[in-house]
């Protein structure tokens, strides 16, 4: 592990650490933080932006403004791969480094620091814990060293509820409506269950839980579950890493509508939001033409087409459409196509071939089928 120099003494003052360890900072000039960091494992695609923005924001200020205050930051990377067990290994194998000790340490995990709580704080500490980790933290009278900003999870969900009520014309409107959350089983994923179980009390909706093994790439019964037996009016995702990606894609194979899916603030990162596709609706009259539509390479054999379809017959019945037509590729005995079969699950019947003549071999032709 290599050990870096940078400045970010204002870290002391803007997480509201004590005045002794921003002051003992100051009198030795250099401040340490052990930087616990995921760059392998199932969730390095997430873990690995998160190291190299922490690196490159302390380099940022010391290289841009010369350090904060004069003070100097040495930190130190330890690779936890999202493990518990590897967090508290990490921990303990830093928290005295640098001529401070750990001034303060940021897990990146909610099972880290539920593990590091009563460490943290019986070696005084602080845990920083930003919009993550063990929300009942944030009570300063019985968690001293915990700082949870600038948001918690109850928080989260309490908005989610709030933003649904929204969308359904009010609160009291939830009543009776079904409500799905679908979530890594872990402390991380366990975290926002209280308070949606109490809000359910409060405002009459049904929720169903679909706690999600680790890493979360087995989900196909789950969600077989969600779209053809409870089909909930809302799905709530508390995933992280591959389990979202593969939530999308599973909930994308059952027609569960996509703007009925809300992910937890970690499921926007780019791995997870990167767009796998695009198509086009045409409208007239009372008729939708689903015309082009294409699948990154990449992305193929995952479930975009058929999501494209739902999202666009959708779009269509909402614009009064009564009629809808697209087109394939023919079907032709012995070569399998992937295209006409997702558009007859969506239930489109052939209605005829169409030629379509190449150049510049004028023998060759190919048709078309329209559905």
């Amino acid at each position: 592990m290599s050990l870096s120099k940078t400045a970010l003494a204002g870290l002391a003052v803007a997480t509201g650490l004590s005045a002794g360890i921003a002051s003992e900072a100051v009198a030795d000039g250099e401040q340490f933080i052990p930087l616990l960091i995921y760059r392998t494992g199932p969730y390095a695609p997430n873990g690995i932006p998160i190291a190299n923005a922490m690196n490159d924001y302390f380099t940022l200020v010391n290289e841009r403004d010369g350090g904060v205050g004069g003070v100097k930051l040495i930190w130190e990377e330890c690779e936890t791969a999202y493990n518990n067990d590897r967090g508290v290994e990490c921990y303990e194998r830093l928290k005295n480094n640098g001529p401070t000790g750990a001034s303060v340490v940021n897990p990146y995990s909610t099972g880290i620091t539920y593990a590091l709580i009563e460490r943290a704080t019986a070696d005084k500490i602080p845990v920083l814990s930003m919009g993550y980790g063990r929300t009942d933290g944030s009570d300063g009278r019985v968690f001293p060293y915990v700082f949870t900003v600038p948001m918690t999870y109850w928080s989260q969900a309490s908005a989610l509820i709030k933003y649904i009520g929204d969308q359904e014309g009010g609160v009291e409107n939830l009543q009776g409506k079904k409500l799905a959350l679908v979530y890594h089983d872990s402390a991380y994923g366990k975290e926002p269950i209280p308070t949606l179980e109490k809000l359910a009390e409060t405002y009459g909706y049904e929720l169903s839980l679909f706690p999600v093994a680790h890493p979360g790439l087995e989900q196909k019964s789950t969600w077989l579950k969600i779209g053809r037996q409870l089909r909930p009016d809302w799905v709530f995702m508390w995933g992280w890493g591959v389990m979202n990606s593969t939530a999308i894609k599973e909930a994308a194979a059952v027609g569960y509508p996509m703007d009925k899916f809300i992910g937890v603030w970690w499921s926007g990162a780019e791995p997870d939001v990167e767009p796998a596709g695009a198509a086009a609706l045409y409208v007239h009259d009372r008729t939708g033409y689903l015309c082009f539509a294409a699948t990154r390479p990449e992305h193929r054999r995952k479930g975009a087409q058929g999501a494209l379809l739902a999202a666009r017959i959708r779009n269509a019945v909402a614009a009064g459409c009564s009629t809808l037509v697209t087109e394939t590729g023919e079907r032709i005995p012995l070569k399998p196509s992937d295209s006409y079969r997702n558009i007859l699950r969506f239930g489109f019947e052939e209605a005829y071939l169409r030629a379509n003549y190449l150049s510049p071999d004028p023998t060759a032709s190919r048709s078309t089928a329209a559905l």
